[in-house]
């Protein structure tokens, strides 16, 4: 199934998976849990806070009209709000979080505001709205709000005295990506079959955020230093601006001085890699992967478009002309070659890539799906590479995972996470049971997002000729209950 998305300059088809949807998962009734235990990190990294006082109760936040505040029931945000609800980020007693599961599993880490946000652990059956960012954009920018009950072609938004139709924006059942039109600032309104939702915090789109932005006072700034693990932020904040490609829009992070969009990028050169979708959701569903990367030193891009031209053109841009994306990223790229992410059927995209001449490297395939048959005697990906596959994937599975590890070249690793899914190499989309770690058998969300960033970031420091800090990841993750691994260094 394939999506399209109608933006101001210009139409893309969008997606994630490969297939159709589970069923309906009732949102009613959710309730907190504790922060995860991270079996790889038993120690705590700053930012790891609880979130007892940050959650939500479905009777309460969710019903018709609510405005899916995380910490006053049907209300709007106050002074006494431990988490900023105008922009989705932490207030001044609260320090940033710096990992997924500092969160807990009803939320994830936004390592570009520093917050915490909301996710729901099903579908919903009416709208509500957990978290909106940012709230400040340029028109054509990406608003991107999560929450539940989205449907396609029922959904609808309002931005003040704009209304957005569903043709005009991607829908997931737990996300939105809206394209922001010209003068829709104002109350977020979001409407469908069982009612409507308003996030009360204003939307402010102006020209004037165009430019960069200088660092704002509640901006998670750069520490400087690297995380202790693999899954925990790196020494740059994280910055990302959304642009266009011919047709097409993507948004680009990169490493920066404090995090937001717009924000002043850090001083270096930085290697490239580019995040290519699937079939079935929203491109703009990698944000948790792209920000952990721009973090650690990485331009990361998350295109819309599936054709192969723009992605050829994305990476002579990253890799020799990011200002194009913006005037203050001059100089900052590194110039070689690209590292190509590619979940599901962008396991296809990347196959067209691989056949032009476009600078790649190395792939990192997440719950790749292909329908290419190899010639006798070839390989499809005659690359280095690292296959990050599912027990739980309910649209790939173990024998494509080695199917994929086969073809390609050494150095070349395999990491199967027993309890992963498919939908949980997404950052809201949900196909295969439930994140929070409810479900039996199904890792959390956010565990699997931290297993994805660690074997990534390993890889790629290898790739790049980086220091390796956690190269053990490629040797023995030494998580014998999470990940079946082999590898060919």
């Amino acid at each position: 199934m394939s999506r399209r998305l109608v933006m101001v300059f210009g139409v893309v088809a969008l997606g994630c998976g490969s297939g159709s949807s589970a069923g309906d998962v009732v949102a009613d009734g959710w309730s907190r849990d504790v922060p995860m235990v991270d079996r790889a990190d038993p120690g705590d990294e700053p930012g790891d806070l609880p979130r007892e006082d940050r959650g939500f109760d479905a009777a309460t936040d969710l019903g018709p009209g609510a405005d899916g505040t995380a910490s006053d029931p049907g209300g709007a945000p106050d002074a006494n709000d431990d988490v900023d609800d105008a922009k989705g980020e932490v207030g001044p007693s609260i320090p940033p979080c710096r990992r997924s599961s500092a969160c807990g599993n009803d939320a994830t880490c936004n390592l570009s505001s520093g917050g915490c946000e909301d996710r729901a652990p099903g579908w919903g059956t009416r709208p509500a709205i957990l978290s909106v960012y940012p709230v400040q954009g340029a028109p054509g920018d990406f608003l991107v709000v999560d929450g539940a009950g989205f449907l396609q072609f029922s959904t609808t938004v309002k931005i003040g005295a704009v209304s957005v139709g569903a043709l005009s924006m991607d829908i997931d059942e737990n996300r939105l990506v809206i394209p922001r039109p010209a003068g829709a600032s104002g109350v977020l309104t979001v409407s469908g079959l069982g009612g409507s939702a308003q996030y009360q915090a204003p939307i402010d789109t102006s020209t004037a955020y165009r430019t960069v932005q200088p660092c704002q006072p509640d901006d998670p700034p750069a520490t400087g230093v690297p995380g202790a693990e693999a899954a925990v932020a790196g020494p740059y904040a994280v910055g990302f601006v959304d642009a266009s490609v011919n047709s097409s829009g993507l948004r680009v992070f990169y490493p920066a001085t404090c995090g937001g969009m717009r924000r002043p990028p850090a001083s270096g050169t930085f290697p490239f890699v580019l995040i290519l979708h699937g079939d079935g959701c929203a491109s703009l569903e990698y944000e948790y992967l792209g920000r952990h990367l721009a973090s650690w030193g990485f331009l990361a891009a998350i295109p819309g478009s599936v054709a192969n031209w723009d992605h050829q053109q994305i990476i002579d841009k990253g890799l020799n002309s990011p200002q194009d994306w913006l005037p203050e990223l001059a100089g900052r790229g590194a110039g070689g070659s690209a590292v190509v992410f590619c979940h599901s059927m962008g396991a296809e995209r990347t196959l067209q890539l691989l056949s032009t001449s476009a600078p790649v490297q190395a792939v990192v395939f997440l719950g790749p799906v292909y329908t290419t048959t190899s010639p006798y005697g070839q390989s499809l990906f005659p690359v280095p590479g690292l296959v990050i596959g599912g027990s739980q994937d309910g649209q790939s599975s173990a024998s494509t995972f080695d199917g994929v590890y086969d073809q390609l070249q050494a150095p070349k690793y395999l990491a199967n996470l027993q309890g992963g899914n498919h939908s949980q190499f997404t950052d809201d989309k949900l196909w295969d049971g439930t994140p929070n770690g409810s479900d039996p058998g199904i890792l959390a969300r956010n565990r699997q997002f931290e297993l994805v960033q660690s074997f990534s970031l390993a890889f790629l420091q290898r790739i790049f000729g980086l220091p390796q800090p956690f190269a053990t990841w490629l040797v023995d993750p030494g998580l014998p209950d999470e990940v079946v691994f082999k590898s060919q260094p």
